[in-house]
């Protein structure tokens, strides 16, 4: 048997396979995990062109954080520090949006996004404390 044959024209498909298979078995993604248990939570409100708190402190390192429309307009929640890696989203009057973020101790600033909502005040800080 040839083997110089099988090394040079099935070594390199071979490996591709294998490589394949392997990378699909071990697809999970961090979307798949549950999310942490929060340390501390923060409830905030956006009205039309304000929020309901501008300076918040929490103490811990995951915080779920819940934005409630009390407002008419649109509204989002991000930190500029983490950018659109955190978004909450509300749209209608009583829609509400939670999710559980973990950050380092340090100050983040808050605001809304939609156009005209940040310069008309919609901006805030969150500051985060060790436990």
């Amino acid at each position: 048997m040839n083997l110089r044959f099988l090394r040079t024209r099935w070594a390199h498909p071979l490996v591709l396979a294998v490589a394949v298979v392997v990378g699909a078995c071990n697809s999970g993604s961090d979307d798949d995990a549950s999310p942490p248990t929060p340390d501390a939570q923060v409830e905030i409100a956006a009205r039309d062109i304000s929020w309901s708190k501008t300076a918040i402190t929490v103490e811990g390192k995951a915080i779920e954080i819940t934005v409630k429309q009390e407002g008419e307009l649109p509204h989002t929640f991000l930190f500029d520090q983490i950018g659109y890696q955190f978004l909450l989203e509300v749209t209608p009057p009583g829609d509400t949006d939670t999710e559980v973020i973990e950050l380092g101790p340090g100050t983040y600033t808050f605001f809304c996004d939609v156009p005209g909502h940040r310069d008309a005040g919609m901006e805030g800080t969150l500051t985060v404390v060790a436990p």
